[in-house]
């Protein structure tokens, strides 16, 4: 029997599905590095379940869809994310003002480390006021990256009749506690209190595994304290080790006491290891696609599959332990960083080592393609080639981005012109890092392109001023060039920073949903998502008919088409309603909003409105 099979693959959107009857109360989330495109798919993933993330015209299926998810979720969601670490995306989208505010930038408490760990802790809710959680602990980052990574899932539910917690519970609720600790900026109240719920109940939470290979769990998170945690603790007779990093130290202590261990990593990881290093080991391994992907059994109904997985990015520890096998999983490679300072976070699995042990993992099964079918012995190339200036410029420009990003950045929105447009100046409170002459720093907002960059000074502090924009294009994200250029070598990073906004219109957000609000119909589709319970299907609900995600829309332009989801609002979820209002309310306060709104829609909606026992302001 084999277990973590090519074939068993999600994707994360399918991990956030709230269970059947729950729906999304908060989540926090961590990652290193971010794309901000993919926490868009985040508020998605809690609302719409047809959706492919990897379609190649994913955010232009429907902006309106998108818009709902991201307004419905995005003030329930908190990220942490490391510092300078920030992806910047092809195109500035008004949508991400949304989640501006859910972004919590960190570092490690450990100088000259990161904050690496990558985890999902979610918060459901039913109408019974049963609390329902799911834990994901993940190898890979919040990004589109295709790597081989793994994902475990946990789910279970809050026990109200418990006073104390259960013991393999252990350690979340001091990771969960540390994480504002761990940001480079104080953070808000709001999110204060939210991650404050979670860390009071975590303990509290009985995982459902007893029908699995596992039989016990336990949880590691590292360096959230400042200090080192070595969480391979028992007999370790036989190891598996797969981490695309890898250091010379930790494959030593690692390998040590085992008898046959066996290493499988990336090529160029490989390259760097001393032959007395790998001979610890009795195999050694290194991914092949090529062959892979041919042996994989109805390849094109995986999900995501229409882009082939490539590289390893997974970190998985496995080793025998006499009757026993042994599972830890997580974000931390095999390097000295990981378990030096890094914040990471690991999850050990134990069970039956015939079912999770080394030979049931490398298992091969006639007709069913395993993990070992992935592989090919590592061979050590007759000549590397290491170029060390060209890395060294890159290290130097690498080592730029969290000095950065931690010098405290704001964003301050003046009056332009005219009443259209805004002028945004950023700076900051500490100084910026010393760098060379060799390198040219410089920034600009992500709404605009890079010949409207201005240049950035070594140990000062930044005061950019940029061109007007229009509200649209008002943003906290600016976009940080590094360049640098030495011995015969360019090198050049890209980073977004996202800063403190001030000054900004207070109805920013409003405005710029009646910006993509643009017709009545557009208004009486956004309505109608606006009205659809967790238990409906958000698009058909949008359309009056089953469609799929992200098809036109054939309603009604009339208000009648509104009645019957106003109804069923008031009889299942009177708080819908109150979103409803707000939106009238704000429309209505402007010439051009109130001609979106079809005739009679005011005086229906007051009707329902005073049905719920409220009055309509």
């Amino acid at each position: 029997m084999s277990f973590l099979t090519p074939q068993d693959r999600t994707l994360l959107i399918e991990s956030l599905r709230p269970p059947a009857d729950y729906q999304l109360h908060s989540a926090i989330g961590t990652t290193y590095s971010l794309d901000l495109i993919a926490l868009m798919v985040a508020p998605v993933g809690f609302t719409f379940f047809d959706v492919d993330p990897n379609h190649p015209a994913f955010l232009q299926l429907d902006p309106l869809e998108l818009l709902e998810a991201i307004r419905r979720h995005a003030s329930q969601i908190v990220l942490f994310c490391e510092a300078g670490r920030i992806e910047v995306p092809k195109h500035h989208r008004p949508l991400l003002t949304y989640l501006e505010d859910r972004i919590v930038q960190a570092k490690a408490p450990a100088n000259g480390y990161s904050f690496h760990p990558k985890i999902w802790i979610i918060r459901y809710t039913n109408p019974g006021n049963e609390v329902w959680y799911r834990l994901l602990c993940l190898s890979r980052n919040l990004t589109f990256d295709r790597s081989w990574d793994t994902v475990l899932t946990l789910d279970g539910l809050l026990r109200s009749d418990r006073v104390k917690g259960f013991g393999e519970n252990l350690g979340l609720p001091e990771f969960v506690a540390a994480l504002p600790g761990m940001a480079i900026a104080k953070v808000p109240t709001g999110i204060r209190k939210q991650i404050g719920q979670i860390e009071s109940e975590i303990s509290r939470v009985e995982w459902n595994y007893k029908d699995t290979l596992f039989d016990s769990i336990r949880f590691w998170p590292l360096g959230h304290n400042g200090r080192k945690t070595w969480p391979f603790q028992g007999r370790r007779q036989r190891l598996i080790v797969i981490s695309p990093f890898v250091a010379s130290k930790i494959l030593t202590k690692l390998s040590g006491t085992s008898e046959s261990s066996v290493l499988i990593s990336r090529p160029e990881s490989l390259d760097k290891v001393p032959d007395a290093v790998l001979e610890g080991f009795e195999q050694c391994h290194q991914l092949t696609m090529q062959s892979a992907i041919a042996e994989l059994e109805d390849a094109d109904k995986l999900p995501g599959s229409c882009t082939p997985m490539q590289g390893l990015h997974a970190k998985l520890y496995i080793a025998d332990d006499g009757k026993d096998g042994r599972l830890w999983t997580g974000s931390a490679n095999a390097t000295t960083s990981a378990f030096g300072g890094n914040v990471e976070f690991l999850v050990e699995l134990s069970g039956k080592k015939s079912k999770i042990g080394v030979s049931a993992f490398l298992e091969k099964v006639k007709g069913t393609a395993s993990f070992s079918d992935l592989l090919e012995p590592y061979s050590r190339p007759d000549i590397i080639r290491d170029n060390a200036v060209a890395a060294a410029l890159e290290h130097e420009l690498d080592g730029l981005r969290l000095p950065i990003a931690a010098a405290e950045w704001t964003v301050t929105i003046s009056a332009g012109d005219n009443e259209q447009e805004y002028v945004p100046v950023a700076s900051t409170r500490t100084s910026l890092p010393e760098w060379g002459e060799h390198v040219s720093v410089s920034c600009r907002t992500l709404s605009t392109d890079q010949s409207f960059a201005q240049p950035l000074a070594s140990a000062t502090l930044a005061n950019a001023s940029f061109k007007a924009v229009a509200l649209e294009s008002l943003t906290a994200f600016l976009v940080i060039d590094v360049r640098g250029e030495q011995g015969g070598y360019k090198s050049a990073i890209q980073f977004v920073v996202n800063a403190n906004l001030k000054g900004a219109p207070v109805n920013r957000k409003d405005r710029i949903l009646q910006h993509m609000l643009h017709d009545r119909r557009a208004l009486l589709r956004f309505l109608l998502l606006l009205l659809a319970d967790v238990s409906d299907d958000p698009v058909a609900a949008a359309s009056g008919q089953s469609q799929a995600w992200g098809k036109t829309s054939n309603a009604n332009e009339s208000s009648e088409a509104l009645l019957e989801p106003l109804l069923r609002a008031l009889e299942r979820n009177p708080a819908r309603l109150k979103a409803i209002e707000s939106l009238l309310k704000d429309l209505g306060s402007t010439e051009d909003g109130a001609k979106l709104m079809p005739d009679g829609l005011q005086e229906l909606f007051a009707a329902i409105w005073s049905a719920s026992g409220e009055s309509v302001s």
